[in-house]
């Protein structure tokens, strides 16, 4: 990732929060194409993201990500969102239709958590942008991440782990 040296140098860490199982999310990241940016932990009953105040909704996962995002990723974007849903709807690749976020956790000790900065999605793809997050939340200058780049990226990235 283009600004993991850049949460190094501030002592951060990424915890991805996966509500599937360990065999699923193996078989994921093997085939992701690139390592992913931090330690991942696994909750199939969802209990973080509801703490956190995620929703968790159908419309929201099958609707709105195509009214927000046609004119941002294109076309190619639906096929690419068919095709993953089709190939992930597998038994134990969690729910589909739980929204995530990005929440900025400080702390001395772990019994000293506050959170500083959170970002609830409203529809799957509603990402504030990582250079935003830096900024506000650990006032890190980072480059912006094109969306599309990014989503050209990780299927390029997740092509060529399918073909190895």
């Amino acid at each position: 990732m283009p600004v993991l040296h850049l949460l190094e140098a501030k002592e951060c860490g990424v915890l991805i929060i996966a509500t599937a199982t360990w065999s699923y999310v193996g078989t994921f990241v093997q085939h992701l194409g690139f390592e992913p940016p931090g330690r991942i932990i696994f909750d199939s009953e969802r209990k973080t993201h509801k703490v956190c105040g995620l929703q968790s909704s159908i419309y929201a996962s099958l609707v709105e990500p195509f009214r927000k995002h046609l004119r941002t990723f294109g076309r190619r974007a639906l096929w690419e969102a068919l095709y993953v849903s089709l190939k992930n709807a597998t038994a134990g690749h969690g729910s589909s239709w739980q929204q995530g976020g990005t929440f900025l956790l400080e702390h001395e000790t772990l019994r000293d958590v506050k959170c500083s900065l959170a970002w609830r999605e409203e529809y799957p793809g509603d990402w504030k942008p990582i250079h935003e997050i830096l900024k506000e939340g650990l006032g890190i200058e980072a480059p912006p991440v094109s969306f599309p780049e990014r989503l050209d990226y990780v299927i390029q990235a997740r092509k060529t782990a399918e073909n190895e």
